[in-house]
Order: C-alpha cells, then sequence, then structure tokens
C-alpha cells in the first residue's frame, strides 16, 4: 500500500500537464485520496488523453482542476477520441458551408 504522498507521485507521473503541482498536492493532502481511488483516477487518465481535446496541452485542464472537479468520474463519450469518425465533418458538408457563405458575401455586396 502506498502512502498518500506516494500515491501522489504516482498520479503526478500519469498526468499529462504539469502545472501547479503545489496547489495539486495540498489539494491531494486535503482530501487524502485512496488507493482505490487513485486507481479509478489512473483508468480514467487511460482514456481521457485520447480525447480529441486533450491533444493540445493548453485544452487539458490543471490537475488542480481536474481533481476538485473529480474529473476521473467523467463518462467516457467515443465520439469524444481521436480516431473517431463521429463529429467529423465530410467534404460534401464543407462545400456546402462554402457555397452558404459565398452567397452571404454576394448577397452583402449587392450582387
Amino acid at each position: 500500500m502506498n502512502t498518500l504522498e506516494e500515491r501522489f507521485e504516482i498520479f503526478w507521473k500519469a498526468y499529462p500537464r504539469k502545472v501547479g503541482k503545489g496547489a495539486c498536492r495540498k489539494i491531494w493532502q486535503r482530501k487524502k485520496f485512496s488507493q482505490e481511488i487513485l486507481e479509478e483516477m489512473l483508468k480514467a487518465l487511460s482514456w481521457q488523453k485520447d480525447l480529441k481535446q486533450w491533444q493540445s496541452v493548453e485544452f487539458i485542464p490543471h490537475p488542480s482542476t481536474w481533481l476538485n472537479q473529480e474529473r476521473w468520474e467523467d463518462e467516457q463519450d467515443l465520439s469524444l477520441m481521436v480516431g473517431s469518425d463521429k463529429g467529423k465533418t465530410t467534404q460534401s458538408q464543407k462545400d456546402e458551408l462554402m457555397e452558404i457563405i459565398a452567397r452571404k458575401r454576394m448577397k452583402m455586396r449587392g450582387e
């Protein structure tokens, strides 16, 4: 069984955005996360790291935010995963959108 500090270090090593370690540690110490919760967190991180949003570090929540919001309890949505075709815009949808934009521009110019 890992100590509270060892569990924190395991979490910190696994979390992909390394900012605010001191604030994150304070939350960890205040909430006294158990080994079981750590294991749930690590499972959640394993799929959350594949979220499209998390592919750019600027969109990964700060670890303290992730802890405070208990984001390991988020439901997994496969449509938000990297490589998912759901939510992608097709070429015909893009073409249709470009036609709408072109018509609006022409209308604005009085053509």
